[in-house]
């Protein structure tokens, strides 16, 4: 059987297995033809799979939009969020790769050339940081209270780091072991050695309680600083104060360490 219009022409044989089909009202057409009675935007998949075996049309996705306008809508949609997809996971991509970038970027190299001086290093943040330092290469001057901290400091770490028994409340000795900086000059200076008080309310404390806590809080740290600052602007380094919570608010309890903590922030001000 064959039609032929003004418009398009079209070509069926059904018996004949090929068939040429540009319209959808002929499609339909065909649909009748074969007894399928479904409507274009019902047309269920055995029914297409049987039409499509009889006129020798492809079964698929390309079928199913022929049946439904919107189904090809959908399908032209998909394809232009598919690269929209790609393109967002390229940037994504590329944010990631800038991101370790700039990370790397911070790393410093030749560590190996640089001096850095802590203290408070017998235990704590000090002793930690002394190790890690050394691990990484550096040339660490370890300041100790005790002569077991400092031994103790030393089996653990490499020939490069260097103890000294320091108290930051003794002016003398605190410039006498500052000299040990050398002509290099200092990349990094870490003021962290430090004491607490007792947490009891401020009327059970005396004038020396908070003498004794100010002094190696607060005093012996800027005692250390002015006696290096001048290593640190030859090698253009950093100083690193070590401060608290209790430089922002003050607890009762712990008046006198407040009161460092503060004085520590106030100096940190000051310095940069």
């Amino acid at each position: 059987m064959s039609w032929e219009r003004s418009e398009l022409t079209i070509k069926a044989h059904i018996k004949g297995g090929t068939s040429q089909i540009n319209d959808l009202t002929v499609f339909i057409a065909l649909c009748q033809i074969t007894d399928l009675t479904y409507s274009v935007a019902g047309f269920t998949v055995p029914a297409l799979s049987r039409l499509c075996e009889a006129t020798s049309l492809p079964a698929g996705p390309g079928s199913a939009a022929i049946l439904d306008p919107g189904l090809e809508q959908a399908g032209r949609e998909d394809k232009f969020a598919s690269p929209v997809m790609w393109l967002l996971l390229l940037v994504v991509i590329g944010l990631i790769f800038l991101y370790r970038w700039y990370r790397q970027s911070l790393i410093l190299k030749n560590l190996t050339s640089k001096y850095v001086f802590i203290t408070g290093c017998d235990t704590g943040f000090g002793n930690v940081l002394a190790k890690q330092l050394d691990k990484r290469g550096m040339k660490v001057l370890a300041a100790c209270l005790t002569n077991e901290g400092a031994e103790n400091l030393k089996k653990e770490t490499s020939s490069r780091l260097q103890t000294i028994i320091l108290d930051v409340t003794d002016s003398k000795k605190c410039k006498r072991c500052c000299r040990k900086g050398g002509s290099y000059g200092l990349w990094g200076l870490v003021n962290n050695a430090g004491c607490a008080n007792a947490n009891v309310p401020i009327e059970w404390q005396k004038k020396e309680d908070f003498l004794k806590i100010l002094n190696v809080n607060l005093i012996g740290m800027v005692d250390v600083t002015v006696h290096l600052l001048h290593l640190v602007r030859k090698a253009q380094g950093r100083i690193v104060n070590v401060s608290s919570c209790m430089g922002k608010l003050a607890n009762p309890c712990t008046a006198g360490y407040s009161m460092s903590k503060y004085g520590v922030e106030a100096f940190s001000d000051c310095l940069r």
